[in-house]
């Protein structure tokens, strides 16, 4: 082989590990976000279970209002 297509050998190599370090980012960010997402619905959902057995009952929104 000459040389010139050993460099395109390991150009397309080099390309090849950065998509695949792109696409290793891109999945750490992604499984990031879903357990911040299921972490904030936990969070939610344990503020309503406790607003809902709390001494007293839940008020209604527009109850601030009046």
């Amino acid at each position: 082989m000459q040389l010139s297509a050993w460099a395109a050998i390991l150009a397309t190599a080099a390309l090849l590990a950065t998509i695949a370090g792109e696409a290793a980012d891109a999945l750490r960010a992604y499984l990031r976000y879903r357990r911040v997402k299921a972490e904030a619905e936990a969070d939610v959902a344990q503020h309503i279970a406790r607003g809902l057995t709390a001494d007293k009952p839940p008020q209604p929104p527009h109850a601030e209002l009046n």
